[in-house]
């Protein structure tokens, strides 16, 4: 091997190593945005990040949890990269024989209705819920590779979703769906602002956690299975959420009498509720936050040096996995929401999901409405501007019930 991979290779596995990449990337995304903010802007329809002491930290916390995700747990060997690699070019050749590449909507399928395999009650930091539980009944379909180590984890087969109710009776229910790594009510409830919509603005919500997430995780960290190295695994995940996502608005429209459905994701859950609206038309609005758009593209951005050099020789980035994964690419699929109903809110120092990201997602939904927050991805969720875009988006929609005293947003 040569000397200089060999020596990559060694740091690379050092526990903590992405860590010592904070304060240099830190530095050197602040001395960028300054010299651009000098300039004539590259992307005339993007802002430009304004430098401060308040961006500084936010890309710093970015930087610290990608140091987090970047310092290994397990280093994969020639036979995982193998592996991997076959798994994506046999199903290239399966998606293309079953038509899936040239119609990736035939690619789902619809859930049954769901039956409720457990309710109980609980409360969050004030916020009364119910928790649901049901068989998630979902499948990968046959013959399809990885989908046995898949279905392998039990835990994953139970559903969960978390419902918030309004204080006064609404048919409104806002379907949020978590980022990455989240999937309890302690940071869902609190990303989502749970406890205003449905005291102060009467919405019902209904927080829908994600496959390997929370409850349903198969390792330590919540979603390490969902993006994990194993690339089918966004492929099934993201499947998943939208056979989950959807069974539960059957539910509820059902049970709860819900008549009015919105989709407001962030992150991880954004990409998915994105996919979700070019599938199924029973949304009223979608409202995506801080959204990733290309997953693909994102692990080779995010991947370590040797990783990223292994990937690319066992043909792990490239054609093939963009192919595969345009069966969940919500670029893919276009909206069943009107226009005017789309929303968007970006992060300009966003490091996690990048800004790109949302751009292109704004592009592929006809530029809709759009807000480009002057910070980065972990706290963009909770800023205040955020907070009053979404709630402007449910009012201007007509979302709300009539009786929810729109003056205070």
């Amino acid at each position: 091997m040569n000397p200089t991979r060999t020596i990559q290779h060694f740091v690379a596995r050092i526990p903590g190593i992405g860590l010592t990449q904070v304060v240099p990337n830190t530095s050197a995304y602040i001395v960028n945005s300054w010299i651009r903010s000098r300039r004539v802007p590259m992307y005339p329809d993007i802002p430009v990040a304004r430098p401060s002491i308040g961006l500084a930290a936010q890309v710093a916390l970015d930087e610290v949890v990608l140091g987090v995700m970047r310092s290994p747990r397990s280093h994969p060997h020639r036979a995982d990269y193998l592996r991997v690699s076959k798994e994506l070019s046999d199903a290239l050749s399966l998606y293309q024989a079953k038509g899936w590449i040239d119609d990736p909507s035939s690619y789902h399928r619809t859930p049954p209705p769901l039956r409720l395999a457990d309710r109980t009650e609980g409360s969050s930091r004030g916020v009364p819920f119910e928790h649901l539980t049901w068989e998630s009944g979902y499948l990968p379909h046959p013959g399809e590779p990885g989908g046995e180590r898949w279905q392998s984890h039990e835990p994953n087969r139970s559903a969960h979703a978390y419902l918030v109710r309004s204080t006064v009776p609404s048919p409104a229910w806002l379907v949020c769906v978590h980022g990455f790594g989240m999937g309890s009510p302690l940071t869902d409830f609190h990303a989502f602002r749970a406890k205003k919509l449905a005291d102060e603005l009467h919405c019902n919500l209904a927080l829908p956690v994600l496959p390997m997430h929370g409850p349903r995780k198969a390792s330590f960290f919540s979603g390490a299975d969902f993006m994990s190295f194993d690339l089918m695994n966004p492929v099934f995940g993201l499947s998943q959420t939208a056979w989950d996502v959807r069974a539960l608005v059957s539910w509820l429209k059902k049970e709860e009498r819900g008549s009015r459905f919105g989709l407001h994701g962030i992150s991880l859950g954004a990409y998915a509720s994105s996919l979700i609206v070019g599938l199924d038309d029973r949304f009223d609005l979608i409202i995506a936050g801080i959204p990733a758009s290309d997953l693909p593209r994102l692990f080779r951005h995010h991947s370590p040096t040797p990783l990223r050099r292994r990937a690319l020789e066992y043909g792990m980035l490239g054609e093939v996995p963009s192919l595969v994964h345009r069966v969940v690419s919500p670029l893919t699929f276009e909206p069943m929401v009107p226009k005017e109903r789309r929303f968007i809110y970006g992060a300009l120092g966003d490091r996690m999901a990048m800004p790109g990201q949302a751009h292109e997602l704004w592009n592929h939904w006809g530029r809709p409405r759009i807000e480009w927050l002057n910070g980065a991805h972990v706290l963009s969720a909770i800023s205040p501007t955020a907070d009053a875009f979404v709630c402007e988006a449910l009012g201007a929609t007509g979302f709300l019930a009539p009786r929810a005293d729109l003056a205070a947003i």
